[in-house]
């Protein structure tokens, strides 16, 4: 493949012969390369070196034939502190403060490697791969008051503030570097903090590239007073109170700052007979990419929000058999704002761009959700001396997280725009990587608002808080010798679920995609528009049993059981692996609704604690309890679905797993240790 010779492989088609074939299944078809040989002449002198870079084969074969075992670094420090103050019997303080320093160095794919025409050694490979330095500082520290107003109210008043310092560089994209066009990539390296070389990945095969999503400048301040009060009536214990945050965050981040190019069969193929030819290695070799994208973020925004909290709850004791334990919450978080106003959101249904303070409000047009009532019922009822049954639902919010499309605004047009370019594969004259990638486009808010370009990020200006409608209801049974059988259903319904799908997505049919994307009479120049909505479900049904010994005269274990069945209408969040892709189609989203990609019906756990019989008084002397080191064994067993196999994983727990990993299951990562498939000869 090296050389262009793809023999062992299928067919491969010339681009430049595509031409127009009526009556053909796709109206069009190519040429095959003679021999299945690609000419030297013909390569693009780009991608021509990067295919030199890739590491030599270990293994025989044209498939799976390379393996690395790259390692990762880390380094961390912590230090922790807290100071108790008895002012009087009334009036109690503590402080607490924490800190934790934490360097971690990931590698790339492959071990690092020379490019023909580039000075030094690059660490080449997946884009997935995170390959850099992340630079972690952690504080947390909280003063905490509380007040004895009488011996039937208490008062708990308490202040905390978290910091998150995160700096997370690229490997070997040091400040000036421009590492993309030094390779010859025109404009790789035109964004602030773009220093590295592009993103190339082929289909089916390990990418030659750099790593995506880096730099990771990420500061995230929260402040957190709360204020709660309890209250003894009688069998009443009466608890109200309310917490406030505020967070501040900045999060400075580009997927592809030095430009992405991916490589499918598209251009290689007969395009009436896709199946059975073409190669993306081909593609890669000729430069004819499928995909080409960079996006830029051009400052480092503040995202400020508040949230409120008031709850009450009262826990009644009914009689001596019979506990009630009722409460009800609110939850208010305001709408997301930038600072300055840097901050924008596309609008799926006119197609215009809403950007912050110039033709809209501050929050771009999202307003707040402000009906977050949650009430929440339990209660434990003794049927009879050592068996009890206990019940419970609520209501519980979520609100979107950082990584959401949400707290992302800033990452479009005017501030932080996305170049998509629009690949057609029925042209003989196929963009190529040599051409490189595209200039920043017009930032002005006059000229984008109306007519926005390239990828759009568009949040449901009625997007709301997630909802977690979760009940449960068990039975306790005592027995002998310390002794305790449970079984129970445990029930969990998402509703209002973030999650977000292309919609602009092309329509099924035969036409080129520009003609074929819902949005072109309102939007031509938008290929994608990422829409963040809060309209997914879930449900989660279980039946939960476990068999306890409480530790006593040495011996203790635990052995529980789930079967359980989980459904929902949305992938896995950040990065759900063997989820979709979702939607299939955005006509008909709800067609989506399906196993979980976490979906694990069967699980079984058993652990265990034995103590030693070492030591003074038992049957092990001192003198070889010296030798013992240790006091307790531990051991935990554990039975689940592996993918398609089954798998026992024994281990000690706070030790490593005798077993490290099984098949990964949907929204799972790979781990750095395993074999890597480069498929080059």
């Amino acid at each position: 493949m090296r050389v262009g010779n793809f023999g062992a492989v299928r067919d491969i088609f010339d681009p430049a012969t595509l031409r127009a074939a009526p009556g053909a299944a796709s109206g069009f078809t190519r040429d095959a390369f003679p021999n299945r040989q690609i000419p030297a002449s013909r390569f693009d002198p780009i991608m021509a070196r990067m295919i030199q870079a890739y590491p030599q084969p270990t293994r025989p074969g044209i498939f799976n034939n390379h393996t690395s075992s790259p390692k990762e670094k880390q380094r961390w420090n912590q230090v922790d502190g807290r100071v108790d103050f008895n002012i009087n019997e009334n009036n109690n303080l503590f402080a607490r403060y924490s800190q934790q320093n934490t360097v971690t160095t990931r590698p790339s794919t492959f071990v690092d490697a020379t490019i023909p025409g580039l000075d030094g050694k690059f660490g080449l490979g997946n884009e997935d791969t995170f390959a850099g330095d992340s630079s972690l500082k952690a504080f947390h520290s909280v003063l905490n008051w509380v007040r004895t107003w009488s011996p039937t109210f208490i008062m708990e008043a308490k202040v905390g503030f978290n910091r998150f310092d995160l700096v997370f560089l690229q490997e070997g994209a040091n400040p000036g570097a421009k590492l993309g066009e030094k390779l010859g990539v025109a404009r790789a390296n035109q964004g602030p903090n773009s220093d590295g070389l592009p993103i190339f990945s082929p289909a089916g095969y390990t990418g030659i590239g750099q790593t995506r999503s880096l730099p990771i400048i990420r500061f995230e301040d929260t402040i957190n007073p709360a204020f709660s009060f309890t209250s003894l009536r009688g069998k009443h214990t009466v608890k109200f109170g309310m917490d406030w945050r505020q967070r501040r965050l900045t999060q400075y981040q580009t997927n592809r700052g030095n430009g992405r190019f991916n490589f499918g069969r598209t251009f290689t193929d007969n395009p009436n007979n896709a199946a059975a030819t073409g190669d993306a290695m081909a593609a890669l070799l000729l430069g004819t990419s499928n995909f080409i994208e960079q996006d830029f973020t051009l400052f480092e925004p503040r995202i400020l929000q508040w949230e409120w909290n008031f709850y009450a709850q009262d826990d009644w004791k009914v009689t001596d058999r019979l506990t009630i334990n009722a409460g009800r919450r609110y939850e208010y978080d305001t709408p997301t704002i930038e600072r300055s106003d840097k901050w924008s959101n596309f609008d799926p249904v006119t197609g215009k761009l809403l950007i912050a303070n110039f033709n809209t409000d501050r929050s771009t047009g999202v307003v707040g959700d402000r009906n977050n009532f949650a009430p929440r019922l339990g209660f434990a009822y003794r049927l009879r001396p050592g068996t009890v049954l206990r019940g419970g639902a609520g209501i519980f919010y979520n609100p979107a997280g950082s990584e959401s499309l949400l707290m992302r605004r800033h990452r479009q047009l005017p501030f932080g725009p996305i170049n998509t370019v629009d690949i057609n594969q029925f042209v003989a004259n196929a963009r190529r990587v040599a051409q490189g990638l595209d200039p920043i486009p017009n930032l002005d808010p006059a000229v984008v608002a109306n007519n926005p370009v390239g990828s759009m990020i568009a949040i449901d200006q009625r997007f709301r808080n997630g909802i977690a409608q979760q009940y449960n209801f068990q039975l306790q049974q005592g027995l002998p010798k310390d002794m305790v059988f449970k079984v129970g259903y445990v029930g969990n319904m998402g509703r209002r679920l973030d999650n977000s799908f292309n919609a602009n997505q092309p329509e099924p049919g035969a036409a080129p995609p520009a003609q074929r994307r819902p949005l072109r009479f309102i939007a031509p120049n938008v290929i994608n528009a990422d829409y963040n909505v809060s309209d997914g479900l879930s449900a989660y049904h279980s039946l939960q049993a476990s068999f306890e010994r409480r530790f006593a005269n040495g011996v203790g274990f635990l052995s529980a059981y789930t079967w359980a069945h989980s459904i929902d209408t949305v992938a896995n969040q950040f990065g759900g692996a063997d989820n979709g892709p979702l939607p299939q189609d955005r006509r008909f989203r709800r067609n989506d609704r399906g196993n979980s990609g976490h979906d694990m019906r069967h699980r079984f756990v058993h652990s265990m604690n034995y103590e030693l019989p070492v030591g003074k008084g038992r049957r092990v002397p001192d003198w070889l309890a010296f030798y013992a080191r240790a006091g307790q064994l531990s051991i935990e067993c554990r039975r689940q679905p592996a993918g398609p196999l089954q798998g026992w994983q024994a281990r000690q727990p706070h030790h490593r797993p005798l077993v490290r990993r099984f098949a990964g299951h949907g929204g799972q990562r790979r781990g750095l240790g395993y074999a890597r498939a480069v498929h080059l000869r």
